[in-house]
C-alpha cells in the first residue's frame, strides 16, 4: 500500500542536504509512494544558509532545487511555504515577541506547543558560535528568525491539516527553519524523520520521530544493532575496529579535523615517569545547540569542571601531569576564540595545554596516557578501544555503551584520577 511522503526542503543551495533529499524521494517513488515537496520561494525574511538575504543566493537555491527535482521519476508535487500562510496568520504575526531580556527568555518563548524560541536560539548560537551570545548584537537576526519560524510553523500546520500525509522528512530539527516543522508534526500526530550528516562521505543518518541529538535513542539503536543476530559478533568487532584504523577511515570522512596532526607526535615535555592524564575537551557551544537533550554532567560547564579538578589537585601531593587537548574543531571556528582563550588563564606546573591547531597526535596521546578524561567526544570510545581507563564527566551517548567510568560527584572524579 502506497504512502504519502512530504519532504521539507528549503536548502537547495546546500548540495549535500539537497542530494540526500532527492535520494530519499526517489527511493519512495520507486516503492510506489506519492512524494510531495514543501519548499521556500525566497520570501522568508532569513534562513541559516543565507542569513544576509542575498537574492543571488536565493535565485541559485531555487534554480538548483527546481532542476534537481525535475530528475525525479515519476514527478512530484511542489508546494511553497508562503502559499500556505493565510491572512489570519499574518494578523497573528503582528503580535509576535521579538525582543528578549535574556537567553533564557528567548529559549523559553513558546506559542502554545510550538517552541519557537528554542529553534531561534539554536540558529543564533550557530551564527555566534558561542553558547552565550550577546542578544543585542543579534537583535535584527532574532527578529527575522522569529518571523521566519512563525511563517513556517503556521504554513506547515495548515498543510498537515488539509493534506493527507503519512510521513514527513526534515533536516536536523533544531534550527529556526526546522523546529517549526518538527513541532507541527508532533501537534498533528504525524510521523516524521530527521536527517543528519553521517561522518562518512555521501552517507546520512535518519532518526524516527526524534532529533539527532537524542542520545538515548541513539544508544538504544546501537544496542539493537549490536544484538542483531543477522551478523555474527566477530564480524561486528571487525567493523567497529575499522573505524579506529585512521589511515583508512580518514579518507572516507566528511570532516577530518585531525588531518593537520603528525602521526605519533607527543608533547615535547612528555615524561613517562609521571602519571599522565589526557584530558580531551569539546567545542562547548555545540553542547548547547539542542539544549533539551543536554546530558547530565558532574559540572556546570566544561571549563568549570577543569578548574574544579585543578583546584583540588593543588591541595594534594600527586605525581600527575595533565595534558588538556582542546578540541581540534575549535581551530576552524574564529568566533570561538573566547572558549579557547579562557584556557590561557590556567597556570599550574603539572598542566600542559595543547591548542586546537597544534600537530600533536590525539590518538598517540591517548595511547601513551595512563588515563583519559572527556565529556562527550567519540575519543572516549577510541580510548576504550586502546584499553585505557576512561573517565566520562557527562552521561552522553558513549556513557551508555559500557567501558567508561561514570562518576556522579566531584569527589568521585578525584578518586578516579
Amino acid at each position: 500500500m502506497s504512502k504519502t511522503i512530504t519532504i521539507y526542503e528549503p536548502f537547495g543551495l546546500h548540495l549535500q542536504l539537497f542530494e540526500t533529499s532527492l535520494e530519499i524521494a526517489q527511493k519512495h517513488l520507486d516503492r510506489g509512494d506519492i512524494v510531495n515537496f514543501v519548499t521556500c520561494n525566497a520570501l522568508l525574511p532569513i534562513c541559516e544558509i543565507n542569513p544576509q538575504k542575498s537574492l543571488t543566493y536565493c535565485t541559485r537555491c531555487i534554480s538548483r532545487r527546481n532542476n534537481g527535482i525535475k530528475l525525479l521519476d515519476p514527478k512530484v508535487k511542489l508546494t511553497s511555504i508562503q502559499s500556505l500562510f493565510t491572512s489570519q496568520d499574518r494578523k497573528e504575526a503582528k503580535h509576535l515577541k521579538t525582543k528578549f531580556k535574556s537567553i533564557e527568555d528567548l529559549k523559553s518563548y513558546k506559542i502554545e506547543n510550538f517552541s519557537i524560541g528554542s529553534g531561534v536560539y539554536s540558529s543564533i548560537l550557530d551564527k555566534a558560535q558561542n553558547h552565550k551570545p550577546s542578544l543585542p548584537d543579534y537583535q535584527n537576526e532574532i527578529a527575522d528568525f522569529i518571523h521566519t519560524s512563525f511563517v513556517i510553523f503556521k504554513a506547515f500546520d495548515n498543510y498537515l491539516k488539509k493534506t493527507e500525509t503519512d510521513l514527513v522528512y526534515l533536516f536536523n530539527g533544531r534550527h529556526a527553519t526546522g523546529r517549526p516543522v518538527l513541532d507541527a508534526c508532533r501537534i498533528n500526530n504525524i510521523n516524521f524523520r530527521t536527517i543528519e550528516y553521517h561522518c562518512y562521505l555521501d552517507q546520512y543518518k535518519i532518526f524516527d520521530n526524534t532529533q539527532p541529538h537524542d542520545f538515548l535513542y541513539r544508544a538504544k539503536k546501537a544496542d539493537k544493532l549490536w544484538n542483531d543476530s543477522r551478523v555474527d559478533q566477530q564480524s561486528k568487532k571487525k567493523i567497529g575496529a575499522s573505524y579506529y584504523k585512521k589511515s583508512k577511515a580518514n579518507d572516507l570522512l566528511y570532516r577530518d579535523i585531525t588531518k593537520s596532526q603528525k602521526k605519533e607526535l607527543l608533547p615535547k615535555n612528555w615524561d613517562h615517569s609521571k602519571q599522565n592524564i589526557a584530558f580531551f575537551t569539546n567545542s562547548e557551544f555545540e553542547s548547547y545547540a539542542a539544549f533539551e537533550f543536554r546530558e547530565e554532567s558532574v559540572y556546570e560547564s566544561h571549563f568549570s569542571g577543569v578548574k574544579a579538578i585543578l583546584k583540588s589537585l593543588d591541595e594534594v601531593t600527586h605525581n600527575l601531569h595533565i595534558y588538556i587537548r582542546l578540541h581540534p574543531f575549535l581551530a576552524t571556528i574564529p568566533k570561538a576564540k573566547d572558549e579557547v582563550l579562557q584556557y590561557k588563564k590556567l597556570s599550574h606546573p603539572y598542566v600542559s595545554i595543547i591548542w586546537p591547531d597544534e600537530p600533536i597526535d590525539s590518538t598517540e596521546l591517548l595511547k601513551q596516557a595512563d588515563k583519559s578524561v572527556t565529556y562527550i567526544s567519540s575519543i572516549s570510545m577510541e580510548a576504550v578501544f586502546h584499553k585505557k581507563p576512561t573517565i566520562l564527566l557527562s552521561k552522553h551517548f558513549t556513557a551508555h555503551m559500557g567501558g567508561c567510568y561514570l562518576p556522579n560527584t566531584h569527589k568521585k572524579v578525584m578518586e578516579l584520577l
